[in-house]
């Protein structure tokens, strides 16, 4: 059984981001992502806009296991109005989040997010999605707050959930 902290609900600000669109089955994944956060990284850098959170993933559908469409973003300050190079800038919308934090190796993370949304339930909080065959999200997002090339022991990687709640 994975562990997480207990869940919070917090209040979020917008927060804008620079991010490659993808759609990607689940097995492919961790190749997208290893591709994605250095490009997102280096057209960041390209234009002195300066990262001012840790990178994630914004979930935006999800098709289990075949076909997720997300976004691989970084935060950051002084974005430019659009992007281009295959780079799109959005944002996180504000609202209240659903969050929790999990420490472990990523291949756990499909338990973590079941113990947030097993909590979100018990709860009776409702999640800003459409939970159709195709799960389309208002916002989900995993945040990456422990480097792995910083961190070697997977058991120390630390990485925050937050679902955004229905108004």
């Amino acid at each position: 059984m994975v562990e997480i902290t207990t869940p919070r609900v917090e209040d979020w600000p917008v927060q804008r981001y620079a991010a490659v669109q993808t759609s990607v089955a689940m097995a492919d994944l961790a190749g997208q992502l290893s591709a994605g956060w250095p490009r997102v990284s280096a057209w960041l850098e390209q234009r002195a806009a300066t990262p001012c959170a840790a990178p994630f993933i914004r979930y935006l559908t999800i098709d289990m296991p075949d076909a997720l469409l997300i976004d691989i973003g970084i935060p950051a300050l002084a974005l430019p109005a659009t992007g281009d190079d295959g780079i799109t800038i959005d944002e996180v919308p504000a609202g209240r989040y659903a969050v929790a934090e999990y420490f472990g190796a990523y291949d756990n993370l499909v338990e973590a997010h079941a113990a947030l949304q097993t909590w979100a339930v018990r709860e009776q909080l409702n999640f800003d999605a459409d939970m159709g065959k195709v799960e389309n999200w208002g916002s989900r997002l995993e945040q990456y707050l422990t480097d792995p090339a910083s961190q070697p022991d997977p058991a120390l990687w630390h990485t925050r959930l937050a679902y955004r709640l229905a108004t």
